[in-house]
């Protein structure tokens, strides 16, 4: 056999031989017992006292267990939909996670919704809890001025809550509790709305299987001498989710920065000593610079690039860049390998 193609064989062998966990908190637990200590996540540009900024595979493991256990003292049951209305700051990956937990589902919610797609998403998902950021407390307050899509003692607030709302961080200052039966692996943990060509966005039906598979299948295509991963895409789009999944996957850790920044991305990736990131593109039109290849990057994911440019890309950065394709619906459809030569 080729040896490019036996080499493409064995890994997927190895890939696919070890059984999934059962749900994603129980994968989180299992990272937890195999990384304890390690960081699981940096969250750069970031005040340094913002909560658990930087944590470790044990300290996500407890957070998560505490902030479910206080989601669901609040209420929350298995199989409810929670509305997720937050940025780049770590209690959406915690929130995501604890949800994961209880059996229920999350929303996620662009925070930059206006009063109408807020109302869209969270009635369209049929959302009885919200967790959202006190800086996009106006718009939650302004639609339910106009309705009463939800209970205020439902919402919780990251921040300062107003009258009747609850704190987000009395959550993870819960002591955690056993909690009734956890999801089975087909079960729903996400829906993730995505805008098609017609009409409003629409919610696709993510399962707990499909986030490990997703996240699994990522650490492959990065290869497992990634250790270093950037996330600088809002988490409430699917590339941080699985971003993350990838990163517990391989043992490493997320670096991950509050928005997007064509100025800042190379700084975060020299600073960070990131292997792995999903590229922009539109960094090949900037001037090409001496630093350009000074990096620790390894691999990167490219989506549609000409075959010129992806040389040119390659020959700049220093790195191998492989093209994919996936869909919010299917997660990752399409990759080409790591060995493959172009």
């Amino acid at each position: 056999m080729d040896p490019v193609l036996a080499a493409h064989a064995a890994m997927r062998a190895r890939v696919e031989a070890p059984p999934f966990a059962a749900s994603l908190g129980a994968f989180v637990d299992e990272c937890a017992a195999l990384h304890g200590p390690k960081t699981v996540w940096r969250f750069i540009d970031a005040p340094v006292d913002l909560p658990f900024r930087e944590i470790s595979y044990d300290q996500l493991a407890d957070l998560t267990r505490r902030i479910a256990t206080g989601l669901a003292r609040a209420g929350v049951k298995k199989g409810e939909r929670v509305g997720v209305m937050l940025p780049n700051i770590p209690a959406f990956p915690l929130t995501w996670l604890a949800i994961a937990r209880l059996g229920a589902i999350m929303i996620p919610v662009n925070t930059g919704y206006t009063v109408r797609e807020l109302d869209y998403v969270l009635g369209d998902g049929g959302a009885a809890h919200l967790v959202v950021h006190q800086d996009c407390l106006g718009t939650v307050q302004d639609l339910l001025a106009q309705k009463p899509v939800l209970d205020r003692a439902s919402i919780h607030v990251v921040g300062a809550p107003a009258a009747g709302m609850r704190d987000w961080a009395a959550l993870a200052a819960t002591q955690p509790a056993p909690l009734p039966d956890g999801p089975a692996l087909d079960d729903l943990v996400n829906l993730q709305y995505t805008s098609g060509t017609t009409g409003f966005p629409k919610g696709c039906m993510l399962s707990h299987r499909y986030w490990l598979t997703l996240g699994r299948n990522a650490a492959w295509r990065g290869g497992d001498d990634i250790r270093v991963v950037l996330a600088a895409q809002p988490f409430y789009y699917m590339d941080p989710q699985w971003l993350l999944l990838m990163a517990m996957h391989l043992g490493g850790r997320l670096v991950v920065a509050p928005r997007p920044s064509s100025s800042r991305f190379m700084d975060w990736v020299r600073a960070e000593g990131v292997e792995y990131c999903i590229f922009p593109q539109i960094l090949l039109k900037q001037p090409e610079r001496p630093e350009d290849r000074q990096t620790k990057l390894k691999r990167v994911s490219v989506f549609g690039l000409r075959g010129e440019v992806h040389a040119a890309l390659e020959k700049r950065y220093g790195c191998v860049a492989r093209e994919s394709f996936g869909m919010t619906e299917i997660g990752s459809g399409l990759t080409t390998p790591p060995e493959a030569v172009e």
